[in-house]
């Protein structure tokens, strides 16, 4: 019998984990690593000499510096003693994966001298092993017939690291056997190479867990949780920006309050979300500035990210690009049916974006936000704001009149009633993006008139559905703002904006008992209603609806007979509009 077996070269055990190191920083995630045991370990005890199975699979994904990579090198050096051998091997290119299996293969003995320097050959290799992994253990040798070697099967966890791109690992795969942990940013690796999906999309870290963290970090004992938990929130847990944000402040000598108050600058953000300097990239070579490599999105993908970085990043709904499929004017925005789903798709593959294809909702990180609003030019800034308030204003389901004078181009949604609490669903998931949109109204420069009137009426119409809801508070900030940008208006179309402005104080001046108000607010946009009418040459729907604001308000005031005079007249003149357009003129002098 051959006594010989070339695999007593195999060395065991084998842990080969030298270039990732444990983080000794590590806290949380108890949930996900959980759930990679729960699917990889091997069962305690469990004889690895029969059968054969796998190889079990399970993939970390979430966008980059999610904590994906951190979670799989706690886990391989937690359990490592439940495996033979852990392999870790680098998946962002073919080249790179090449390079870690030869690695893997030389520390293993398995390399033949034939092979040296031969990449296909090595890969090879190390798929056959994985495939069938015999190891070699010693046995008694007092049976003269018996070989010194008996081959058992051996047990290893591979983690293939970085694969962006799972199509990869196709000519890695082995094809039995083993466990393979696979950290991506395409969410489309939990089922590629397994029958039912197999893994987990990675969430930011819990509040609780990140205020940890930064404490722990920063270790200034004299700041308070709430601090750490205020500036993680900011932060939206994200492991990277809290990591990398904690590193500056105690660079800085900042307090965590502080750090607070100095990310809250938008005018910040560039700076610190490149601050190399004063980070050390020598374990993680990225910062929030160049984690996401924006720079290799296609110009649609990229135009449609920076859109979104306008947007609350909650429950963007896709209608609010897909309902108006033309071309916007947004160079490189995908404005059509086959462009927009791909350039949304390929957002979804680095896990930039998340699609929630039951409410047809996207999602965005709040630091993705940050950092591509803060990498805009001030002229890219401008145009892609004005875009994102055409966008808005035009699926705003607004509850005033329409314009007093004839508009060509797209017009916004209206339904022309007030109270009508059928349009209050579509009005609440726009309503956070117009107040995202004024927050940031402050960094506009040389916005063009047409815009400012949108977003203005945009402002005004957010406000009086809060007055609707009975938020009062947020109704007072956005009619201010709405306020101040009309009052800079050179328009002959600012005729409308001061009406309904007027409109909307006097009936929120009603509802509140304030009738002399209300009435004095419902006249000056009644006169300049007249103005705007007797200038176009016609009356109009808006001028026989103020004049029955008028009469009501005259009604609250006591004044009947003033009152009756005023509807008659609104009555009295939409008939003659209908009958006749010639009896305009007649109709405005009349009034």
């Amino acid at each position: 019998m051959d006594n010989t077996y070339p695999g007593t070269q195999l060395r065991f055990p084998c842990y080969l984990l030298h270039d990732v190191p444990r983080d000794t920083d590590f806290v949380g995630r108890e949930h996900a690593l959980n759930a990679v045991g729960e699917v990889l370990l091997p069962p305690r005890g469990a004889s690895m000499c029969s059968g054969v199975e796998g190889p079990k699979v399970f993939a970390l994904c979430g966008m980059g510096g999610i904590g994906k990579t951190e979670i799989a090198i706690e886990f391989a050096h937690r359990h490592q003693s439940r495996f033979d051998a852990v392999l870790w091997a680098r998946a962002c290119s073919p080249d790179t994966l090449a390079k870690s299996f030869w690695e893997i293969v030389v520390r293993l003995g398995l390399e033949e001298p034939c092979n040296k320097g031969d990449p296909e050959a090595n890969k090879q290799t190390l798929r056959s092993w994985l495939s069938n992994p015999w190891k070699p253990v010693a046995v008694s040798d007092a049976d003269p017939e018996c070989s010194p070697f008996q081959r058992c099967r051996a047990t290893w966890l591979l983690v293939l690291d970085g694969a962006d791109d799972p199509l990869i690992l196709q000519d890695f795969w082995p094809l039995r056997s083993g466990s393979i942990l696979i950290t991506s940013r395409d969410p489309s690796a939990k089922v590629i190479f397994s029958a039912a999906p197999a893994g987990l999309d990675l969430q930011p870290l819990q509040t609780d867990v990140g205020a940890l963290l930064l404490k722990f970090l920063t270790n200034r004992v004299e700041d308070g949780y709430a601090a750490a938990e205020d500036l993680t929130k900011l932060l939206g847990g994200l492991p990277l920006a809290v990591s990398q944000i904690a590193k500056i402040s105690v660079s800085r000598k900042l307090s965590l309050v502080e750090m607070y108050r100095l990310y809250n600058e938008p005018s910040e953000h560039a700076n610190l979300h490149d601050a190399s300097d004063e980070l050390d990239l020598s374990v993680y070579p990225y910062t929030l500035a160049t984690v996401w490599k924006m720079e290799t999105l296609s110009p649609e993908a990229k135009t449609l990210l920076d859109v979104l970085g306008f947007l609350y990043p909650g429950q963007v709904r896709e209608a609010l690009f897909t309902d108006m499929y033309h071309d916007h004017g947004v160079l490189d925005f995908p404005s059509d049916p086959a462009s927009f789903p791909k350039a949304r798709n390929e957002l979804m593959r680095l896990s930039l974006v998340k699609w929630n294809q039951e409410g047809i909702d996207l999602t965005i990180h709040r630091v993705v936000q940050d950092v591509v609003i803060a990498k805009l030019e001030a002229g890219r800034f401008n145009a892609l704001f004005s875009f994102t308030v055409f966008l808005v204003w035009f699926n705003w389901p607004s509850a005033l009149p329409g314009a007093s004078r004839r508009k060509t181009g797209l017009q916004p949604k209206r339904c022309h009633k007030r109270d009508i609490i059928s349009r209050w669903p579509w009005c609440a998931s726009l309503y956070p993006h117009v107040v995202r949109l004024k927050d940031m109204w402050q960094l506009t420069n040389n916005i063009s008139v047409p815009t400012k009137m949108r977003f203005a009426a945009l402002l005004l119409d957010a406000a009086w559905y809060q007055h609707e809801k009975g938020y009062m508070q947020d109704f007072d900030e956005l009619r201010k703002t709405s306020i101040d940008i009309c009052a800079k208006i050179e328009s002959p179309d600012k005729g409308t904006l001061l009406i309904d402005t007027h409109f909307v104080l006097g009936a929120i001046a009603a509802d509140t008992n304030r009738h002399e108000d209300s009435q004095w607010l419902k006249e000056v946009g009644c006169t300049i209603q007249f103005v705007v009418s007797k200038d176009i040459g016609r009356p109009y729907e808006r001028l026989f609806f103020a004049l029955v604001e008028v009469s009501v308000s005259r009604i609250q005031t006591g004044r009947y007979q003033d009152a009756i005079t005023m509807l008659l007249a609104a009555r009295d003149g939409r008939r003659k509009v209908f009958t006749s357009c010639a009896l305009a003129g007649q109709i405005i002098d009349d009034v």
